[in-house]
C-alpha cells in the first residue's frame, strides 16, 4: 500500500519538475512578422513599400501624452488633493 500512494504522488511530482524546469521557456509559439507590403508600378514593377518613418515630433508628443496619464494616474491615488479639471 505504501509503494502505492508513493508512487500516486511521485508520478505528478515528476510531471510537474518536467514542466516547470526542463521544458524551455521559448518553446511556446511566437508569432510570425507578416512580410512587408509591395507596390506595383504602372510599369509592372514591384518595390517593397518602406516603413513608416516616426519623427521626433511624434516620439516627443507621445512621451508628453504618456507623462500626462502617469500624472493623472499618481493624482487620483493620492488622498486629499483636489483634482484639476
Amino acid at each position: 500500500m505504501k509503494k502505492r500512494n508513493f508512487v500516486r504522488f511521485a508520478i505528478p511530482l515528476l510531471l510537474a519538475t518536467f514542466l516547470l524546469f526542463l521544458v524551455p521557456s521559448g518553446s511556446a509559439r511566437t508569432k510570425t512578422r507578416k512580410p512587408p507590403a509591395t507596390i506595383t508600378d504602372a510599369a509592372g514593377r514591384v518595390h517593397v513599400r518602406p516603413a513608416a518613418k516616426i519623427t521626433d515630433a511624434q516620439r516627443k508628443a507621445a512621451a508628453k501624452h504618456r507623462k500626462a496619464v502617469r500624472d493623472k494616474a499618481r493624482q487620483s491615488n493620492v488622498p486629499n488633493v483636489k483634482k484639476a479639471r
